[in-house]
This record gives structure tokens, sequence and C-alpha cells, in this order.
């Protein structure tokens, strides 16, 4: 019971200061929507999708292996952190020089290319601000992620406020980019320094070697999981029209900010998972299944709501240009349900030494991605790259149980899903039946629909309601700690 309050409170602690963070970029997003004209707004995110795609050559999945590490180990964390953040700052010109030739090969504007340069000195400052955070992630202490990430997100929108005040255009909206994320490598620095230790520079190469090695695979995966978040936008820029481009990142964008809310639910488990991974099989299956079946219940009025109303949702934050876009909005919803399962199963592999295994999975989900993209995106457009998305993440969840199943757990799916599937499914049909046209009364009927029918089938187990509580707690205490912090 410890361990899964413990689960939930740093889950919670993650998605406060995350759940800030998702708002803040909402609103920066429609707040950059608005003031870019549609075809600018297109190049923005094309290079957005170029930066992103290759920055997480510069983390190399070290991340993992340094989380996984120091929390077996603390009386490592100084020494693992200072290889880690060595071989990041080393992986760091190479990401440079990917960008740059992958930039220079797909466009000739000078402007953009110039905006890309300014994007990637942001974005190595975040990348290497990252280490911070994986020693809050692996002495458990996740209360200071939610700290740096408000006071990140805070000077993000203020910047990017004085950026449209002043009109500074293009430029100027990377380099509100470049003050959050120069403020959150510091603020990390303060707190690292004053709650877990001194950060030191040493040169270990034999450490450095050892942690390349062990994260290479989950390194490969990540660029390959970041390359088919990227790849709809870059092929849609080389297929399609530049206002293209910018109706899929306007919507897309939404999608990128809301996977961090997986993310984190399944970080807050990992440090458990790898401690759990040497113990026994029946362990590891346990926390699986109960994560997963966490996960599921949370997941499924989520999106349910943002499936209803997802015209409403477009048209509130991007503006009336965007509205016609409401069925991708709805394909990617499902995409972003899937990848709260894709999500927990990666971090499983990862745990339990066998990231191999999710690279392979990765690599397979992005040879898809691409296929269906080539194949649908000269036909569909930005529709066919969001049908492209959900198939590829389907089979990314498939792929990655399939692999759990075989080396580390079998985990019974059918007996955890059932029932909140039955509960979800008949809610789904009393909300469209009674809400009639009224979206909001057809998501209220589902939510009230939904809880009950989740308590009749006894779909709580001893001990779950109490940490289903703990979370509506807690919940409440974030949203509270937020308003004050926003007031």
């Amino acid at each position: 019971m410890k361990t899964g309050l413990r689960v939930i409170k740093n889950s919670i602690s993650l998605m406060g200061g995350q759940g800030y963070g998702i708002m803040i970029n909402l609103l920066a997003t429609a707040i950059i929507a608005r003031y870019l004209p549609l075809e600018v707004f297109g190049d923005y995110g094309f290079i957005v999708a170029v930066c992103m795609t290759f920055s997480v050559v510069t983390d190399m999945g070290t991340n993992q292996i340094m989380i996984r590490e120091i929390a077996r180990d603390k009386d490592r964390s100084l020494e693992i952190f200072s290889s880690g953040f060595m071989l990041n700052v080393l992986l760091s010109f190479l990401t440079v020089g990917l960008i740059t030739v992958v930039i220079h090969l797909t466009t000739e504007s000078q402007h953009i290319i110039n905006a890309t340069y300014i994007l990637t000195i942001a974005i190595l400052i975040y990348m290497l601000g990252d280490n911070f955070d994986i020693v809050f992630k692996a002495h458990e202490q996740m209360k200071y992620n939610a700290y740096s990430k408000i006071i990140e997100e805070t000077m993000y929108i203020a910047a990017i406020i004085t950026v449209v005040m002043l009109d500074l255009g293009l430029y100027g909206i990377f380099f509100a980019y470049l003050f959050a994320y120069t403020t959150r490598f510091i603020v990390g620095y303060l707190f690292t320094r004053s709650k877990f230790f001194k950060p030191q520079l040493k040169w270990n190469l034999p450490v450095m070697k050892w942690i390349f090695r062990e994260s290479f695979p989950i390194g490969l995966s990540r660029i390959f999981r970041k390359t088919t978040f990227r790849i709809d936008t870059i092929l849609l820029k080389l297929l399609r029209t530049r206002a293209e481009v910018g109706v899929f990142h306007g919507v897309y964008r939404f999608i990128i900010i809301a996977i961090f809310i997986p993310r984190d639910i399944t970080d807050s488990v990992f440090p458990i998972m790898s401690r759990y991974a040497a113990g026994s099989r029946e362990s590891i299956t346990a926390l699986f299944q109960k994560s997963f079946k966490i996960i599921l219940i949370l997941t499924i009025p989520m999106i349910f709501t943002v499936f209803m109303a997802s015209d409403r949702i477009i048209t509130l934050i991007l503006g009336s240009n965007f509205a016609h876009a409401a069925p991708l909005m709805q394909l990617l919803t499902l995409a972003w349900g899937v990848m709260f399962f894709s999500v927990l199963c990666n971090k499983i592999l990862n745990a339990t030494n066998n990231q191999r295994l999710a690279t392979i999975a990765i690599g397979i989900c992005l040879i898809v991605n691409v296929i269906i993209d080539l194949i649908t995106i000269p036909l569909y457009g930005y529709i066919g790259a969001g049908i492209a998305t959900l198939t590829s993440e389907i089979v990314l969840f498939i792929l990655s149980y399939i692999f759990i199943s075989k080396y580390v757990c079998n985990m019974s799916l059918g007996k955890v899903v059932f029932k909140p599937f039955v509960a979800a499914l008949a809610a789904a049909v009393a909300g469209l039946i009674l809400g009639g046209s009224h979206v909001l009364f057809t998501i209220l009927i589902n939510f009230i629909v939904y809880i009950s029918l989740l308590f009749f089938l006894g779909v709580f187990k001893d001990g779950e309601l109490d940490i289903m509580k703990e979370i509506a707690y807690k919940i409440r205490r974030k949203i509270r700690k937020i308003e004050i912090l926003g007031g």
C-alpha cells in the first residue's frame, strides 16, 4: 500500500507541474496560432519538428539508465550525474550537425534557417537541464520537477506575450523558448545543489562508455519514437502545402503537449519498476497489472471528453481557421489514448533491461508510420497523417505487450480490461442516447454512468479505492496550488 501511495504521490507531483505546463502551452499555442499567418505558423511547426526530432540525440536514452542506476544505488548519484552530463555535452555536437544538414537540405529560406539555429540552442540547453530532472525522479522527489516546470512555463508565457506585444515575429518566439529553457536549467541546478549534492563535471570515461553502451538501444528507440511523432509534419511539408502543415501542427500540438501525462504517470512508477525487476516475476506482474488498470480507468473518461468536444476545443484554442480540422483532432485523440499504454509497456521493458525489445517495437512503429504516411498524405493530406499516427500507435502497443508477455511477465489483459471496457461502452451509449445533441450534457451523463458502473461491477479491489481517493485529494491540492500561482 505504501508503494502504491508513493506512486500516486509522485504521479500527482509530476502531473501538477505538467498540468500547469499543459495550460500554459495551450495558451501559448492559442496566442501563436492567432499571431502568425497560417503559412508562417506552418514554418514554425516545421522548424519545431526538425529540431525536436534530432534533439533526442543529445540525450540518447541516458536519462532512463541514469534514473535506473541512481534509484538502485543513491550513493552513486554524483558519479552517474557527472558522467551522464558530460556524455550529453559531447552528443550535443552531433545534434547540431544533424539539424544543420537537414534544414539546409529541406529549405532555402535563410529566415527559416536562422530561426532553426535559435531553437537548436534553446533545445540543447533544455536537454542538458534534463539531467537535474533525472536526479529528482531517481530520488523520488518529484515535487522539484513540478516546481521547476511551473517556473519554466511561467517564464515562457511571459516571454511569448512580450514577443506578441512587441511584434518580434518568428525569431522572437524562438527566443522565448531560449529564455524559458535557460531559466529551467538554472533552477534545476540550484535545486540539485541545495537539496541533493553539488553538481560537478568530471571526465570519467569508463562510466561514460558504460552509460552510452547501456543507453544506446533506448536512445535508438527514442530517436525512432521522436521521428514517429514528427515525421508527419516533415512529410506534409515535403508533399503538401505550408498551410496544411500549419493546420496539422496546430492540432497535433495538443497531443505533443498532452503526451506528458502518460509519461509522467509512468515516470513515477519507473524507479519502483527498476527495483522490482531485480526481484520476483510476481512482483513486477502485480505492479504492471495495477498500473495498467489505474491508467485505463483514468484514461477512458478523458478520451471520451476530448473526442466529443474536439470541434469546440479547436475553435476555442486555435480559432475559426482550424474549425474544419475536428476529424483530425478525433483521430489524434484516439492515438493519445493508446499512447498511455504503449508508454507504460515501454517503461516496463526498459526497467527490466529489455530496452532492445523496446527499440525493435518502436522501429517497426516508425516504419509503419512512414509507409502509411507516404500512401495517405498525397491522397488525404493531414487526415492521412492522422490515420498513420493512430495505426502506428496501435501497432506499437500490440508489439510491446507481446514482448512483455513473452520475456517479462504474463498479465491477463482480458481480465484487467473487460469490466472497465463494459462500463465505458455502456456509459458511452447512455451518454449519446440521453445527451442528444448537447455535448456537455452527453459528457456529464457518460461520466456519471461510467463511475457508477465501475462500482457496480466491482472493478476496484482492496486498497485500490483508497488509492483513487488519494488521487482525487492530491489533484484538488495541486489545482489549488496552481490557482494560487496563476492568481
